[in-house]
C-alpha cells in the first residue's frame, strides 16, 4: 500500500460538501486501510489552485466556451512591452511621476474601492501602465495580491466574467463611450466581488474614482532608457521625439514612424471628433443631429468618411468595423463608440 486515493470532486467545501462531512467521509475511507492515504481535492482547492496558476486558469477557461482570445494577462502584455527593442524596458519608465495613478491601483487591488477610471491622453496608455505597475511590484516579491488582474479586450468576454462569483481586478481594454449597457455589466461585476478598472479621456475634476495619467517628464523617459541599457544619446533622441507619448516611443524603438499611419492621414479629425462624441446610435435621431452639429457636416457624409474604406471581410462578417487602420472608432450594428 504505497499508493495515496485522491477524490476529485468539483463539489464546494463552502456550499456542496462541507468540511465537516468531508472529515467523516475520509475517516471512514482511512479506516479501511486499502491506500497509504485518502485525500479529497473538492471544488474550493481546485479554485484555489487555479488561481495560482493563472495560464492553466485561462486554458481551462476556454475549454468551458469562455472568450479567452479576449483576455490577457498583465504579466504577458508587460512581457510584449519590455521585450520592445535590443534592450528590456523598466517598469520605471511608466511609473516615474505618476504616482497619483499607482496610490489609486495600490487602494484597487486592496479592493478599497470596486471602480477606478484612469484617464490618459493617449489611448491604450492606461492598460499598458497597469501591467508595469503589476510588473513592478511582482518584482518587490509582491505577487499574491496581483495575480487576480486580468486585461479585458472584449465586451463577449468581459460579460462572461462580470456574472462570474470571483474576487478579481478587471482591466478592460476596449471602447465602450457612453454605452448603457456597460453601466450595468459593470455594477454587475462589482456586485459579484470584482473591481472594474478603464480608460477614460482627460476632463472635469478628479475624485476617489478617477485619476490622471499625467505625461512622463522627458528627462525622466530618458533616465530610464538609460537604465534599460540604452546609450545616454540614443535615450536623449528617442525621449525628444516620443514627445512624452510612451506609444510613440515603443514605436520609434522599433524603427516605425511615431505616429501611426492612420493619424497621417485624413482620418485624423474625423477620428479627433469622434473621440470627442465618445458614442452614438445611428438609429437614433437626436444622436446624429448632436454629430451633424459637432462636425459640422451632414451626418451620412461624415459617417462614411469615418468608416473609411479599409474594412476588413472579417470585421464586416462579424458586424464589428473600425474606422480605417485606426483602433479607436468601431461600430457594432448601428452602434458607435470612438
Amino acid at each position: 500500500m504505497e499508493s495515496t486515493f485522491v477524490f476529485v470532486s468539483p463539489l464546494s467545501a463552502q456550499r456542496g460538501w462541507r468540511r465537516e462531512s468531508q472529515s467523516e467521509w475520509l475517516a471512514q475511507r482511512r479506516e479501511r486501510h486499502e491506500w497509504a492515504d485518502v485525500r479529497i481535492l473538492d471544488g474550493t482547492g481546485i479554485v484555489d489552485w487555479l488561481e495560482d496558476f493563472p495560464e492553466v486558469e485561462l486554458w481551462l477557461a476556454g475549454q468551458m466556451g469562455i472568450h479567452v482570445d479576449q483576455i490577457e494577462l498583465p504579466s504577458q502584455r508587460w512581457e510584449r512591452l519590455s521585450s520592445v527593442g535590443g534592450h528590456r524596458l523598466v517598469p520605471e519608465l511608466y511609473l516615474a511621476g505618476r504616482e497619483a495613478v499607482s496610490i489609486a491601483l495600490t487602494k484597487a487591488f486592496a479592493h478599497e474601492q470596486k471602480q477606478l477610471e484612469i484617464d490618459t491622453h493617449f489611448p491604450g496608455e492606461a492598460v499598458d501602465f497597469v501591467s508595469a505597475f503589476i510588473a513592478s511590484k511582482e518584482a518587490g516579491g509582491e505577487e499574491p495580491a496581483l495575480d487576480q488582474c486580468l486585461i479585458v479586450s472584449g465586451r463577449e468576454a468581459f460579460d462572461e466574467i462580470a456574472g462570474l462569483e470571483t474576487t478579481r481586478v478587471l482591466v478592460l481594454d476596449f471602447p465602450f463611450g457612453d454605452d448603457s449597457t456597460m453601466t450595468s455589466a459593470i455594477a454587475q461585476a462589482e456586485s459579484k466581488g470584482n473591481v472594474v478598472v478603464y480608460e477614460g479621456i482627460p476632463g472635469g475634476e478628479e475624485d476617489w474614482q478617477r485619476v490622471l495619467l499625467a505625461k512622463p517628464r522627458r528627462h525622466a523617459i530618458e533616465e530610464n532608457l538609460v537604465k534599460a541599457g540604452y546609450s545616454e544619446e540614443r535615450a536623449r533622441l528617442l525621449a525628444q521625439q516620443s514627445d512624452q507619448n510612451l506609444s510613440a516611443l515603443l514605436r520609434l524603438i522599433q524603427g516605425v514612424a511615431a505616429t501611426p499611419e492612420w493619424s497621417r492621414s485624413g482620418e485624423a479629425a474625423d477620428l479627433a471628433l469622434a473621440q470627442l462624441a465618445g458614442g452614438w446610435h445611428e438609429g437614433l435621431p437626436a444622436d446624429k443631429a448632436a454629430v451633424e452639429e459637432l462636425s459640422g457636416r451632414d451626418y451620412a457624409t461624415w459617417a462614411a468618411r469615418l468608416s473609411g474604406s479599409s474594412v476588413s471581410e472579417e470585421a464586416r462578417s462579424s458586424g464589428r468595423e473600425r474606422c480605417g487602420n485606426s483602433p479607436h472608432a468601431m461600430r457594432a450594428g448601428g452602434v458607435w463608440a470612438g
